[in-house]
């Protein structure tokens, strides 16, 4: 007989159990034996690991003699938890210093028990937040953490949970730069420093006094930058009054957005369904922008002009609008706008024309976030002046 020893002590990995090839090598080590030939698979009966031993031509029966008895043991007890840690990422997704800041992680409970799950917040390695989030069984949500950067410069952000079944998801990081301007990209075809246009205007209200000591650092982009300037490094792209949005642009937009950037689009000037179409082919099948303008309405040319309504004023992004800033935008004369789409799944209507046209929308789009101002800066298109505030949303 064999002589008996024991089992080492088993230990969970990360790597994948080959069973077809530990079969057959202990076929080839039972060929020998003259005596009673047996094999024991102890297994915890993870399908998609046993349907590897009857997939095709890789049946049991064939990779063993034909006396050698098979008996399957289940390891028995309570379902080993696991607590998964994802998706970790920030809004703005450009922080300033001294700004608060949203620290968001998705967290997973992978067991069949209710969890109390708590959740640590380190800044370069040193605690600054703990919370507690309880989750069903196969239940998971976001996390958000409220935070502060004082100090300008690369930091490293992590999210950790206790030890569990699996390590290697208890923890996810991030590389946060917080600076003390926001750079901002103000994307027009429009010389910036013409009176009038669309980049005039969205440049001084961003940065009215045009010097370091302005929040908002502006920087002008024409359409045709849009493929060769990097754009992860801004806190938010606005784009205004654009002649021409090549695919390989639109790609950059939706890239940036899909990397937790913020986007701004002014819907008056220009071939804005070109735009949006164009947009929506780089995005592919989920819809990119709130609404599709389908279209355009020229007050001007009818003699008249439209007016804002009511507002989601409530909403945390609206908030920033006190009651004076609520009137003055109801008295802004829109001379140029479009007729849209139904809204696309999850979009938020932040501003309403009186004719209940939507006249400013937001929506989701993977881990960033997209803005369509139904109406324009220039003077050709309205008399209103509202970017600065426009970030906040």
């Amino acid at each position: 007989p064999w002589p008996r020893r024991p089992l080492p002590s088993p230990a969970a990995t990360q790597q994948r159990a080959d069973l077809p090839r530990a079969l057959a090598l202990a076929a080839e080590q039972l060929q020998s034996h003259a005596g009673p030939r047996r094999i024991v698979l102890i297994s915890d009966m993870q399908a998609s690991n046993l349907a590897d031993l009857i997939a095709g031509d890789r049946d049991l029966t064939s990779m063993l003699p034909d006396d050698v008895h098979v008996s399957l043991l289940p390891v028995l007890g309570d379902e080993a938890g696991n607590v998964a840690l994802s998706r970790p990422r920030l809004a703005p997704a450009r922080p300033r210093a001294g700004q608060p800041v949203q620290l968001i992680v998705y967290v997973s409970n992978f067991a069949d028990a209710v969890a109390d799950i708590e959740v640590q917040l380190l800044i370069d390695e040193t605690p600054a937040a703990a919370r507690i989030i309880t989750l069903d069984p196969r239940q998971g949500r976001d996390l958000v953490f409220e935070h502060t950067f004082s100090d300008i410069g690369t930091q490293r952000v992590s999210f950790a949970v206790g030890a569990d079944a699996l390590a290697a998801d208890n923890r996810v990081h991030l590389v946060v730069d917080p600076v003390h301007r926001l750079p901002v990209a103000v994307v027009t075809d429009d010389d910036p420093d013409e009176p009038g246009t669309s980049g005039y205007f969205l440049t001084r209200a961003l940065a009215p006094r045009g010097d370091a000591s302005d929040v908002i650092d502006a920087r002008h982009l024409a359409g045709r930058d849009l493929t060769s300037v990097p754009l992860h490094g801004y806190a938010a792209v606005m784009v205004g009054n654009v002649g021409e949005l090549t695919h390989e642009a639109a790609r950059s937009l939706v890239q940036y957005v899909e990397r937790g950037g913020g986007l701004v689009l002014f819907c008056a000037e220009g071939p804005v369904a070109k735009h949006a179409t164009a947009l929506q082919a780089a995005a592919g099948n989920a819809a990119f922008l709130p609404w599709q303008p389908m279209r355009l309405r020229d007050e001007a040319a009818l003699g008249g002009f439209a007016t804002l309504g009511e507002g989601a004023w409530r909403t945390e992004p609206m908030r920033v609008f006190d009651e004076a800033s609520r009137r003055a935008l109801q008295r802004v004369r829109v001379l140029k706008r479009w007729e849209t789409s139904e809204p696309a799944p999850g979009a938020q209507r932040l501003l309403t024309y009186r004719d209940d046209l939507p006249a400013l929308s937001a929506h989701r789009f993977v881990a960033g976030r997209v803005v369509a101002a139904n109406f324009g800066l220039a003077l050709t298109a309205s008399d209103c002046t509202m970017p600065g505030r426009l970030l906040k949303l």
